[in-house]
C-alpha cells in the first residue's frame, strides 16, 4: 500500500501535466515543479509517520507489579506511562471509516486509580486490530480476577485451619 501511495503521489501529476506539455499549453518546468511538490509532500508524510512510529512504543508487559499496558514516549529520552491490567476500568476502541478500512484504530485504557491527572488513561494510536487487543486485555483481566479470588480463598482456608476452638 505504501509503495502504491508513493508511486501515485510522484507520478500522478505527470498523468495530468504530460498531455498539457505535449499540447504546448504548459511548459515542462511546471510538470517538474508539480511532480517535485508531490514527491516532497509524500516524503514529509512518510517521514512523519515513521518518526511517530518510533517515537511511541506500545506494549502489554509483565512487570514486577503484575501485568500492565504501557507506552514509551520519546526517541532519545524516554517517558513511560502504564496502567496495571487489574486497575483498568474501561477500554474504548475508536475507529474512523478510513481506520476501519485499513484494519487499524485507537484504543484507550482508563483507570480509576490514577495518581495524577495524566495517569488515568493510556492510549494506543493507530494499532492493528484494536478490537482483538481489547478482547485480549479483557481476558487478562478475567484471568487476574480469578487468580486473585483463588489466592484470597487459599488465604481464608489457611486462616480457618489455623484457628482452634477452645
Amino acid at each position: 500500500l505504501s509503495l502504491w501511495v508513493l508511486f501515485a503521489n510522484i507520478h500522478f501529476p505527470s498523468f495530468i501535466i504530460n498531455p498539457l506539455v505535449q499540447a504546448g499549453v504548459a511548459p515542462k518546468s511546471v510538470a517538474t515543479v508539480i511532480s517535485g511538490f508531490f514527491a516532497f509532500v509524500t516524503f514529509v508524510l512518510f517521514s512523519r509517520f515513521y518518526i511517530k512510529r518510533i517515537y511511541y512504543t506500545y506494549m502489554v508487559r509483565d512487570s514486577h507489579l503484575g501485568l500492565e499496558v504501557a507506552y514509551n514516549i520519546g526517541i532519545v529520552s524516554r517517558n513511560m506511562i502504564s496502567i496495571k491490567v487489574a486497575d483498568i476500568r474501561s477500554i474504548n476502541v475508536d475507529q474512523s471509516l478510513i481506520q476501519r478500512l485499513m484494519g487499524i484504530g485507537d484504543i484507550t485504557f482508563s483507570s480509576a486509580t490514577a495518581s495524577s491527572v495524566h495517569d488515568d488513561t493510556v492510549m494506543f494510536e493507530n494499532i492493528s486490530r484494536p478490537v482483538r487487543l481489547r478482547a485480549y486485555i479483557e481476558s487478562l483481566q478475567l484471568k487476574d480476577r480469578e487468580d486473585r479470588k483463588r489466592h484470597e480463598e487459599g488465604l481464608s482456608e489457611e486462616n480457618d485451619l489455623g484457628r482452634t476452638d477452645d
